[in-house]
């Protein structure tokens, strides 16, 4: 059978458009066939493909050299800044796939299935849900926001993504089965906690399991996530997606780079787990070229939406992410009958205060009268016995590099004096938190 078409021209001023209507009658056609590469071609397309394009070359679909520094890399550097925002501003060549730079492969897989059901996520509450617009506009502009102005921002980023209703939208968003957004909410949420709650670790914060089990779980989590997102992350299913799609990725990516940042070393003091986990050193260094290949991705996909990301902004991105932007994100992650929240009047710093403070906001005590139901230490669950005079605070209080701080009620009588503990009143803190 044959097709005819019918072509007219439409003549406008200055312009001239073809169209072209086809019937409907069916052809067969023959599938067009690729011409056989020659010798040396091949050899080059093998030697490519066993190494890898860089990143870039990957996600603008354009040819890679086999240099240590690509020629397309090498040829963008040196075009002026409006091309070289098209063309994505990168720090380097970089070949690494998100699993080659895993802190999370801990070279094990042991099953913890039964365990992991006692990492509950129904129930996490905000404190400030009712001031989040839960809309992906309005959420991916809000991350744009707090990472444009130095100012905190009034909601948890680490409690938006870890909640039930986060959860529901990526669920949604047609990214495949429930297990996606699941993995993704698994990693955030347990390497947070671990990171608040670990040096003073109690099985009454989750149920059944220990500060060992909660580590696995993040690592197994964190691996399996990593898999899941950079399937997502190829040029060709980018290139398929909507823009509502984009944005979500754009927000999973950014709540990777927290998940990772958030996690420390994996050490285990027990014989339980058969893990070999990264050295120190090695884990610092890998930690921080995974949150840089993550950066990129991230600044790809606001490119790539237009989001009015600031020009310092995107290098502060690309450079300082495997130190969360070097932001003063408070969060707490504690337990209220049992049942999992963020707590609205309890927070955590995770970055030292400013030398600076006003003594109004951040004070010290000396010596006072407490009461055991008046506070808890969200650093270790230590809880002062009644009647107790606090003399000298650093007899009392365990500190570690990370955690110097305690939180007291708004209607703690305050006294000046030693600064040898800082005390946050409560009062003079809003749930302003990464």
């Amino acid at each position: 059978m044959s097709s005819r078409s019918n072509t007219s021209a439409v003549a406008s001023k200055n312009e001239i458009f073809l169209t072209t209507t086809f019937g409907a009658t069916r052809i067969s056609k023959k599938p067009t066939r690729r011409s056989k590469f020659n010798p040396k071609r091949r050899q080059e397309v093998k030697a490519m493909r066993t190494r890898g394009a860089c990143l870039r070359c990957r996600l603008l679909q354009i040819p890679c050299s086999q240099d240590d520094c690509c020629t397309k890399c090498k040829i963008l550097t040196m075009v002026n800044h409006n091309q070289e925002r098209k063309a994505l501003w990168f720090s380097g060549c970089i070949r690494t796939r998100l699993l080659d730079a895993s802190i999370f492969d801990l070279d094990i897989r042991e099953e913890l299935s039964a365990k992991e059901k006692d990492v509950a996520f129904d129930t996490i509450t905000l404190g400030f849900a009712s001031s989040v617009d839960w809309n992906l506009d309005s959420l991916a502009n809000d991350v744009v926001q707090w990472l444009n102005n130095l100012s905190e921002s009034q909601t948890s980023k680490v409690g938006i993504l870890s909640s039930p209703t986060f959860l529901n939208i990526v669920n949604s968003c047609g990214f495949g089965d429930a297990g996606f957004g699941a993995a993704f909410q698994k990693v955030i949420y347990t390497e947070t906690l671990i990171y608040t709650n670990g040096h003073g670790w109690s099985r009454s914060i989750l149920t059944g399991l220990t500060l060992e089990d909660l580590k696995m779980i993040g690592a197994l989590s964190g691996q399996k996530w990593l898999e899941l997102l950079e399937k997502q992350l190829k040029p060709h299913i980018l290139a398929s997606r909507t823009k509502e799609q984009l944005q979500l990725l754009f927000l999973l990516v950014f709540g990777t780079i927290l998940a990772v940042g958030y996690t420390g070393p994996f050490e285990f003091e027990s014989l339980q787990y058969d893990a070999k986990p990264l050295e120190r050193q090695y884990f610092t260094e890998t930690q921080e070229y995974l949150c840089k290949i993550l950066a990129h991705y991230m600044v790809f996909l606001a490119t790539k939406l237009r989001l009015p990301i600031a020009e310092a902004t995107e290098r502060q991105i690309m450079i300082a992410a495997h130190t969360r932007w070097e932001k003063e994100g408070t969060f707490s992650w504690g337990s209220s009958d049992d049942e999992l929240e963020e707590e609205d009047d309890g927070v955590f710093y995770d970055c030292n205060p400013p030398s600076d403070a006003e003594p109004a906001a951040l004070l010290a005590v000396h010596q006072a009268q407490v009461l055991e139901e008046d506070f808890r230490c969200i650093a270790d669950n230590l809880l002062i016995p009644q009647n107790t005079t606090v003399v000298d605070p650093s007899e009392i209080f365990q500190y570690v590099p990370a955690v110097e701080y305690t939180v007291f009620p708004n209607n703690y009588n305050w006294t000046s004096g030693s600064t040898t503990a800082l005390l946050v009143p409560l009062d003079r803190l809003a749930d302003n938190s990464l």
